[in-house]
């Protein structure tokens, strides 16, 4: 068609038409940088990004961990943190609490109910409130109806919420508070709102708050296995308690909903190596992504009979060729931070792990243990392509957050880059 039009144009000149169809390209290539350009100066000078590495990482002091639990508000990196929204019981030191991270755009009352039924130990909620929704009230009430669901008190009396969201430039929390009542914005569904979900801050904001010796990190909507933190625990003793930089890795895998459902979310290795050979389950998107999330010998370690009290099942795991294994760990609550400069869908995660092997955390591979998450079908496909395109509305903020990484790892710990994948 284009060709059509300049030649019309040109009268059929080859020459006129060469010219013309070489600036419309010209154009669109002057266009296609520009755009580029644009969309790096946002993410270089963006205020949510705009801040040094050492400055978000470490400086985690501003943040309460007292055993005086107030209702008042704690600045912390630009936003307003109210702690215990909901307390729990004081847990005993060697349990293993759960940090989790969400925003009240994204709760779900079945999930945070079947979560909790299944965990049945200490957990640390961390709820990020967006611009257009300003309710604590809101968060705390649908916390509170999921626990009315629950009868078994061992999966409600150790689980604390606590809630922030962005202060304002240079107003106390309290006038933020205020000026968000009075001036709410109307409801914005672009992804690039939704990219702004600040994750790695709301993830160690319910990593400060955890009062026990060991931690788990993960998504709301991933289960675990049967007695997942009772038996965890007793290998955690064992182990970290004689190596604080001892990180328990444990294999994660995507199981059909269905399935899930039949069983009420309570299955053992046995019950997996029953619907892995009926192609019922698998590794966490082992079909798209195994460098991910995939770890060797997967045969052999489904195949060994499950143990009523399980061990190390490879103590010599290494990162070291694998830039992008993301491994679920049990981890002594003092490793690193995330690192806050990181954006939503873009690195988020897997920068701790680069962290984890250049400080000498150790991966060791438990028995029996694991973790799953539903197999995303048909009906999950929208969400999916919603955070796909946050992944593309990150990516030159990911940028900088790896360049600044990779130069504050160099500071830190000069002497294992060559033993990591950054």
């Amino acid at each position: 068609m284009l060709y059509l039009i300049t030649r019309i144009l040109c009268n059929g000149r080859k020459s006129c038409i060469v010219k013309i169809l070489l600036s419309i390209f010209l154009i669109y290539i002057s266009l296609a940088i520009a755009t580029k350009g644009r969309k790096i100066h946002e993410a270089f000078t963006d205020p949510l990004f705009n801040y040094k590495s050492e400055d978000v990482t470490f400086n985690y002091d501003a943040l309460s961990t007292t055993s005086e639990f107030t209702s008042e508000y704690t600045e912390y990196h630009g936003y307003c943190v109210r702690p215990f929204l909901i307390r729990g019981d004081e847990p005993e030191s060697n349990r293993i609490t759960l940090a989790l991270h969400g925003s009240t755009s994204a709760l779900d009352l079945e999930y945070i109910t079947l979560l909790m039924s299944n965990w049945r130990a200490p957990i640390s909620f961390a709820i990020y409130l967006h611009e257009l929704e300003n309710n604590p009230a809101s968060v705390k009430d649908m916390f509170l109806s999921a626990m009315a669901n629950l009868t078994d008190p061992e999966a409600t009396r150790l689980v604390n919420v606590h809630v922030l969201f962005a202060k304002y430039r240079n107003l106390s929390c309290e006038d933020t508070v205020a000026l968000r009542d009075a001036n709410l914005p109307e409801y914005d569904n672009s992804t690039a709102y939704f990219a702004r979900y600040p994750i790695n801050v709301v993830r160690n904001v319910a990593r400060t708050y955890i009062l026990t010796q060991y931690q788990a990190m993960a998504d709301i909507d991933f289960l675990f296995s049967e007695r997942f933190e009772e038996k965890m625990r007793r290998i955690a003793d064992q182990v970290i308690s004689v190596n604080p930089k001892a990180a328990l890795v444990y294999r994660i895998f995507e199981i059909d909903e269905n399935e899930i459902e039949i069983r009420n979310a309570t299955i053992n290795k046995t019950d997996l190596r029953e619907l892995v050979h009926a192609d019922r389950a698998r590794t966490f998107h082992g079909k798209n992504w195994w460098p991910g999330h995939g770890i060797p010998e997967l045969q052999k370690w489904l195949e060994e009979p499950e143990k009523e009290y399980p061990g190390i099942f490879n103590s010599k795991l290494s990162q070291k060729r694998r830039r992008f294994w993301e491994p679920q760990v049990i981890v002594n609550r003092n490793i690193p931070k995330f690192d806050e400069t990181f954006p939503y869908r873009h690195g988020n995660n897997i920068e701790l792990r680069w962290e984890m092997c250049r400080a000498g955390y150790e991966l060791q591979l438990v028995e029996d243990l694991f973790v799953y998450h539903r197999i995303v079908t048909e009906s999950h496909r929208d969400v999916q392509t919603v955070k796909d395109s946050i992944t593309v509305d990150n990516y030159y903020r990911y940028r900088r957050a790896v360049i600044e990484f990779k130069q504050r790892m160099a500071r830190m710990y000069p002497r294992t880059r060559q033993l990591c994948p950054i």
